[in-house]
């Protein structure tokens, strides 16, 4: 089956049902494929990877673009989480999320929180992650499976840590992939 994106300048190309950013960047020229960020479809921020499967208006995101910030920032919110979860086993994530001033993930611990004194750690294991050149893919997991995690586990920090731990949103120091985990809202 295949679906059709308009592009900014108006033209009209056809492509496969399941198509990615990447693919339809890649097929324009081989430099815009490796400049590329993230896409935009029908105004709404994609990511690199995930599957495009209905027809409408894409745009490339690259470094140059206006929303290359809000896409940095959200990937160093994923490697943040990675980071951290190296540093402290057994700590919990509540939300995480980029902002208009950075990126952050609200965490919870047994003996104590994440401590001012812990930040250059978290930037150097930050920096030893993104220096592995490790690939960070696109995970997803059903409701159903989000909703059965939840069920099992006690409080919603935990229910996210354990959702963390079975579907691998964060890469363990011997892995070099780190998987961006998408599900429903718990």
């Amino acid at each position: 089956m295949s679906l059709s994106l308009t592009f900014p300048d108006g033209n009209v190309k056809s492509f496969d049902d399941g198509v990615t950013t990447k693919d339809v960047a890649s097929s324009i020229s081989i430099s815009l494929g490796k400049k590329a960020l993230a896409g935009k479809l029908d105004g709404k921020l994609v990511d690199l990877l995930a599957p495009i499967t209905a027809d409408g208006a894409i745009e490339i995101i690259t470094q140059d673009s206006k929303e290359a910030l809000e896409v940095l920032r959200h990937t160093a919110a994923f490697v943040l989480a990675d980071a951290l979860s190296q540093l402290f086993p057994g700590l919990r994530f509540g939300q995480g999320a980029s902002t208009d001033d950075g990126f952050f993930y609200d965490t919870d611990k047994d003996n104590g929180q994440v401590a001012v004194t812990d930040l250059e750690a978290i930037k150097n294991k930050m920096a030893a992650i993104i220096k592995a050149g490790g690939k960070i893919e696109l995970a997803s997991i059903s409701a159903a499976d989000a909703k059965r995690v939840t069920r099992a586990t006690s409080s919603r920090a935990s229910s996210r840590q354990t959702l963390a731990t079975q579907s691998p949103a964060t890469s363990s120091a011997t892995s070099s992939t780190l998987k961006k985990v998408h599900c429903c809202q718990i």
